[in-house]
């Protein structure tokens, strides 16, 4: 694939119920009785997609392509199709645009996009003052990227990991035409641990609810109203939850640094209910489990104060970006179980990394 096709952004230049407007399984009669992705392309006339395979037909020597939506919720179109049955919508044009290359300091390409300069007037126009500002003069001179460049830059690394300075001198250039190609070189950020806090997840999927926070000689206080959500763990985390200032993170690096940590299941402290109120108005408090069976609303098993503890499980985290003294949010969810006073639970302890 050339790199334009890696980037490229295409939509279907004939949508219907033709050939041309049609994607194949296979590139078309390349294979015996294996035909059309679907009969009718219309409804995709306005979809963008992005190729992610590129083939050549022997016989005919034409060019063929994998396309995908890049609404990934609907991928009944996704097939091959032949690349000139193809419009692409972000095309380079040489005219008013330039190409920029981001590279790491290896060689590496990180990003590829055609910026607009705004002062172009045709093919080889001078448009540096769209790239660059320089202030001051002599020894006191400085350069950077010009305003609105410099954003479009940081825009297309966000989240990667790296980070670019226009006043790098490796990415300053003395003169940029339109229709050229501009590298530049990104940099590696530095590697950053981040705390990772347990959360009992919301009443909105994938949201954290509330706090969970790691039982100590003072938490819970005696008359507390949470201890169901004071928790123990029954490992420590030694493993940091650790990438590359602003790269970006997923729920899936989450659940994986801490499932090798072996803190998928916490368990909170044992805890009485107490309820007080009826119907919308019904309040329930959880309570020291030395509370009295003559406390007004406890919960009971026959004449005794039944005991609780929730377990949560490991589910999912809240996406981020790696920063220096940043919070990791783990998502938990909550079982509540019935125990008594003789059950054991471990209790680890943890440090600064988790809790």
């Amino acid at each position: 694939m050339t790199a334009d096709q890696k980037t490229g952004t295409y939509k279907l230049a004939n949508p219907g119920k033709t050939e041309a407007g049609l994607t194949y399984k296979q590139p078309a009669w390349t294979q015996y009785k294996i035909g059309k992705t679907i009969a009718d392309t219309t409804a995709y006339k306005d979809a963008t997609f992005s190729v992610d395979k590129v083939g050549t037909r022997t016989r005919e020597g034409d060019t063929w392509v994998h396309v995908v939506n890049q609404n990934t919720a609907d991928t009944k179109a996704d097939g091959w199709i032949l690349l000139s049955n193809l419009t692409q919508t972000n095309a380079f044009n040489e005219q008013s645009q330039v190409k920029v290359v981001v590279k790491d300091t290896d060689g590496k390409t990180i990003k590829e996009f055609n910026y607009t300069a705004p002062s172009a007037k045709g093919k080889d126009s001078d448009v540096t003052s769209d790239f660059y500002t320089t202030t001051g003069t002599g020894a006191n001179a400085s350069t950077d990227f010009n305003s609105d460049f410099g954003k479009a830059v940081q825009a297309q690394v966000s989240g990667t990991g790296y980070t670019i300075a226009g006043t790098d001198t490796v990415n300053q250039s003395a003169k940029v035409l339109t229709g050229s190609t501009l590298n530049l070189v990104a940099r590696k950020g530095d590697t950053v641990s981040m705390k990772v806090q347990p959360w009992a997840v919301s009443a909105t999927p994938d949201q954290a609810g509330t706090h969970l926070t790691l039982k100590t000689n003072t938490n819970p206080a005696a008359d507390a109203t949470n201890y169901n959500t004071v928790v123990t763990a029954g490992a420590t985390m030694t493993t940091p939850f650790s990438g590359v200032a602003t790269q970006t993170y997923t729920s899936a690096d989450l659940v994986k640094n801490l499932t090798a940590n072996k803190l998928n299941t916490l368990t909170s402290v044992k805890y009485a209910k107490v309820v007080t109120g009826t119907g919308d108005a019904a309040k329930t408090t959880y309570v020291s489990p030395d509370t009295a069976d003559t406390t007004p609303g406890v919960v009971k098993d026959g004449d005794h104060v039944q005991l609780f503890q929730t377990v949560y499980t490991l589910s999912g985290g809240v996406p981020g970006t790696f920063a220096k003294d940043g919070i990791a949010q783990a998502l938990y969810t909550a079982n509540e179980v019935k125990t008594t006073a003789s059950a054991t639970n471990p209790d680890a302890g943890n440090g600064s990394l988790f809790g």
